[in-house]
């Protein structure tokens, strides 16, 4: 008999040449009558000899075809070594990638890690999203949670602050008209004022006049309990 020359055939039938059995690592592929090698046990679908597809947390290898790689650690299945397509319970994908957590100023949405939207709320340096709440503000601003809002602090006189608009004031100031979470000096002499323009009580020896603060009454007026008053007319004949 001539020798079988099909590669690790070990049993062949003659003119023509039929490879009948192969060696215990290959396979007959009696379609083209030759022998290929058996794919690993992780192989789903072996094609003569090239792996195709493999079970779970295993890809096709790109250096021994027949052969499965394993996926990367927390893969569940993956395209190539480098490719992940889902992870597994408690992973989350970014990219390619399974991770343990997602990475800073990321969150996770159906398993994968996407950007975190941008903060919109004016003067918040910190958000929790979906929905959008503020966590924190900036040093300068005071977060107010009822309608999720960063309002400017008023300024250190300043005693009663509503969403950064200064209602009352320390005695000797009053709220700013331009400004409003300041306040604003009274005039001099001026203890307690509605309005700059306006005293409502003066300073120790100072008087008052209508809504100013002097140091004296002036002529032909006289001082009733701190407040200049017109002089009567002298009415002796």
């Amino acid at each position: 008999e001539p020798d079988c020359t099909i590669d690790q055939c070990t049993d062949c039938t003659f003119y023509p040449m039929i490879c009948a059995s192969c060696e215990s690592t290959h396979t007959l592929h009696t379609g083209d009558n030759a022998c290929y090698i058996k794919c690993d046990s992780n192989c789903t679908n072996c094609e003569k000899g090239v792996c195709k597809a493999c079970t779970a947390g295993f890809t096709p290898s790109t250096t021994e075809v027949h052969t499965c790689t394993s996926c990367t650690q927390g893969c569940a299945t993956c395209e190539t070594v480098e490719k992940c397509l889902t992870c597994e319970s408690n992973w989350v994908r970014l990219g390619n990638s399974c991770l343990q957590s997602c990475p800073k100023d990321y969150l996770v949405e159906d398993g994968v890690c996407v950007p975190e939207p941008d903060c919109t709320i004016d003067q918040c340096t910190d958000c929790t999203f979906y929905p959008m709440i503020c966590a924190s503000c900036e040093s300068t601003h005071t977060l107010h949670t009822g309608d999720n809002a960063c309002y400017i602090k008023c300024d250190s006189n300043c005693t009663n602050c509503e969403k950064g608009v200064c209602k009352a004031c320390t005695a000797g100031f009053t709220p700013s008209t331009t400004e409003v979470h300041t306040c604003t000096s009274c005039t001099q002499g001026c203890a307690t004022c509605e309005t700059v323009e306006k005293c409502l009580t003066c300073e120790s020896n100072w008087v008052r006049l209508g809504n100013s603060c002097l140091q004296s009454c002036p002529k032909d007026y006289l001082v009733e309990d701190g407040v200049c008053v017109p002089e009567p007319d002298c009415t002796i004949d």
